[in-house]
């Protein structure tokens, strides 16, 4: 038993996904940090005052600076690493989103991707697997698969912020009973995701049906940086 564990942790992987989605995955977060440092917001959220914001934007300069690092390859190991301490700071003492401490897991095994030890995919499919199969299993719940949640959360965009949501859509899924269609379409989906994951099978089926599920919630939800992140591993590593 020993001897295999030693051999997978030696096993080096040959293809260029790890490397590949360790970029993607830097410049998709330094865009976020790009963006939320000039336009304020986790600031405004928070209430902080441009005076009292000043250790904010400071930490937020950094992990801009320290996934620039890592996209250009510059000792990415350390930036990581850097990066993984930042996140998990402006999480514990600023805004202590769940994206970010997803970020922070991340991080870790990607300081090890430059290695390329076949350990290191394994470990982030792993983790793939586990959130899809996870969050499907949480919304087997009579109020998630009632449409409840995405009804009120699709209206709210619709009534409050003028989401532009197309007429066709707006008649058909705006509605309690097109909300629960498209809440139950989106747990089997993360289901079959895990699933293909798990079976390292159909990779082109399993990217497809990320895109599809990502490029939805990004659309009709507003949820872009999470999703995207995970499309991103998708697409990578298997």
């Amino acid at each position: 038993m020993w001897s295999s564990a030693a051999k997978w942790c030696e096993r080096e992987d040959p293809s260029l996904g790890l490397l590949r989605f360790r970029f993607w995955f830097a410049l998709l977060w330094m865009s976020y940090d790009c963006a939320d440092l000039l336009f304020r917001g986790t600031g405004d959220i928070l209430w902080i005052s441009s005076a009292n914001g000043l250790p904010l934007m400071v930490l937020q300069a950094a992990l801009i600076g320290g996934q620039l690092c890592i996209a250009m390859g510059i000792s990415a190991p350390l930036a990581c690493l850097a990066c993984f301490a930042l996140r998990l700071a402006e999480a514990q003492f600023y805004f202590g989103l769940n994206d970010f401490y997803y970020y922070c897991v991340v991080m870790i095994p990607l300081a090890f991707a430059g290695e390329k030890r076949a350990w290191t995919r394994d470990f982030l499919v792993v983790q793939l697997t586990w959130i899809y199969f996870a969050t499907a299993t949480l919304k087997l719940n009579p109020e998630w698969l009632s449409g409840g949640h995405l009804y009120v959360r699709q209206n709210y965009l619709a009534a409050i912020q003028h989401w532009p949501y197309p007429a066709w859509y707006q008649r058909q899924f705006l509605s309690l009973p097109g909300a629960a269609l498209l809440a139950r379409f989106g747990v089997a989906a993360e289901f079959l995701l895990a699933t293909l994951l798990l079976t390292r099978r159909a990779p082109r089926v399993a990217t497809v049906l990320a895109l599809a599920v990502h490029g939805f919630a990004a659309l009709a939800l507003n949820v872009w940086f999470f999703g995207a992140s995970m499309a991103l591993g998708v697409i990578f590593l298997i």
